[in-house]
């Protein structure tokens, strides 16, 4: 399904996915009204490297930066025009996309297809 909306994106513009937690997770995005930092929950016993989150928002066109960032309690990825056209071609073909950022303040991402 996701393939097929992906099929009528037009060139510039963005969408959101609200998704379900990762379960091999091992920490939770959580946001509340008057958080001004992104903030997790994690178990004690937990190092909080995978974090999950309750979306995850694209955004791209030609005068967005390339990268990922955190948002409330999920997630932002940017793609300048050429490289949204790569991403969504290999997310149509069903592959893994990883996105590196294009500057200091977005941080490394994966997109991974589960069936």
């Amino acid at each position: 399904m996701f393939k097929s909306i992906l099929a009528q994106m037009p060139a510039e513009g963005g969408f959101a996915l609200l998704t379900d937690p990762d379960p091999s997770a091992n920490a939770q995005m959580v946001w509340y009204p008057s958080n001004v930092e992104p903030q997790a929950t994690i178990d004690e016993n937990s190092d909080g490297s995978r974090v999950t989150g309750g979306f995850v928002a694209f955004l791209y066109g030609p005068e967005i930066p390339e990268g990922a960032r955190l948002q409330e309690d999920g997630f932002v990825l940017m793609f300048p025009s050429a490289s949204w056209q790569r991403t969504k071609n290999t997310l149509e073909a069903g592959n893994a996309v990883d996105i590196w950022p294009g500057n200091p303040a977005a941080m490394p991402f994966r997109i991974e297809w589960y069936e």
